[in-house]
């Protein structure tokens, strides 16, 4: 049984995200569909290249029951597949399933090196020598999966363990090319090239103290062409200043940003700071005998009201808290204006 590569980031990966929307499903959905194929890329398209490939086999291997063409558009739309001028692969497959490809075929030309040097150390012995080999019968080869019925050999100088289980964080290794693997896929596309007059994203990201892996340095790239580099330091910026050290979050601001329709839309959520004495206290305006008293905001009511909470309970109130005395502000307000 053999393990591809996952990383935890991915439900939240913008990618993904686009994925579901182009499919029309949730991002669950859309997640097991992707690992489905990578799966089934790992059977049947080891080097990841899916030029020579119709999409409807594609499709079939991740199990998708609607139009293959959709399927494949929306895997090329959202980046997951790559459509070069040379064919179409899978995006990054080396990072998925290609460098445990690659430990395979190291094992089996390590085992088959052994199975040599095994074959000439018994070249020249009596027939009765050769039938032994520390004690043991000599292996025995010939039935369709290489051993013999009722024979069970072990390897005395190799794991055990031969799921070579890479999703382990630290543990793969570079990306190069092994002894005896032949990569036929075409080239991946460049990264996107930073504007050095601009502020560098992965600079904001390493020195806020996001975590640093090869997955989220590609999310980090697909935001920076998406959003822009200005966009995705500020919403680091912001995330970090509320202690959210994930892309996921970055994410959501930036998608606030979006929705607000404008240029710097950072600075127009940014609220103003209000003036204060020395003491930390709010200053309170003072209102000369007779004047009529100025028309009181909802948001200036309900700062009255919690901070009353705040004397009374000893603490400031939770945003849940504070959503129902905005309420109470709200009804308050309307009930004196319309009464007579």
């Amino acid at each position: 049984m053999a393990w591809i590569e996952s990383h935890q980031v991915l439900g939240g990966h913008p990618k993904t995200r686009k994925l579901a929307r182009l499919l029309g499903v949730e991002v669950p959905t859309a997640l097991g569909h992707l690992h489905l194929m990578w799966y089934w890329v790992f059977d049947y398209a080891k080097d990841g290249d899916l030029s020579q490939i119709e999409d409807e086999d594609i499709a079939d291997g991740a199990l998708w029951t609607g139009d293959p063409q959709k399927f494949m558009r929306a895997m090329i739309d959202s980046k997951w597949i790559d459509e070069l001028e040379g064919g179409r692969v899978v995006h990054d497959w080396n990072s998925h399933g290609g460098r445990l490809i690659q430990k395979m075929a190291k094992e089996a030309d390590r085992k088959k090196q052994k199975r040599d040097e095994q074959a000439a150390e018994r070249k020249g012995r009596p027939p009765d020598a050769q039938s032994m080999s520390a004690g043991r019968p000599a292996d025995i080869q010939g039935t369709s999966v290489g051993h013999a019925t009722g024979v069970r050999r072990e390897s005395t100088d190799s794991p055990k363990d031969v799921r070579c289980n890479i999703t382990q964080q630290n543990i793969t290794e570079e990306n190069r090319t092994k002894t005896g693997v032949v990569n036929h896929a075409p080239p991946a596309p460049p990264l996107p090239t930073l504007d050095p007059n601009l502020p560098n994203p992965f600079k904001i990201y390493q020195e806020a103290g996001f975590p640093s892996n090869l997955l989220n340095t590609e999310m980090l790239d697909d935001l920076i062409t998406e959003f822009g580099q200005v966009w995705v330091c500020e919403a680091i910026k912001a995330a970090s200043l509320h202690g959210k050290r994930n892309l996921a979050y970055v994410t959501g601001i930036l998608d606030r940003y979006r929705s607000s329709g404008v240029d710097e839309p950072w600075k127009e959520s940014r609220p103003r700071p209000k003036p204060q004495h020395k003491s930390g206290k709010p200053r309170l305006q003072v209102v000369e005998e007779g004047a009529a008293d100025p028309p009181m905001s909802v948001e200036e009511y309900a700062e009255t009201l919690a901070l009353a909470y705040k004397l009374d309970h000893g603490r400031a109130p939770s945003a849940a808290e504070m959503d129902s005395i905005r309420e109470q502000a709200e009804r308050t307000l309307l009930e004196a204006r319309e009464a007579p």
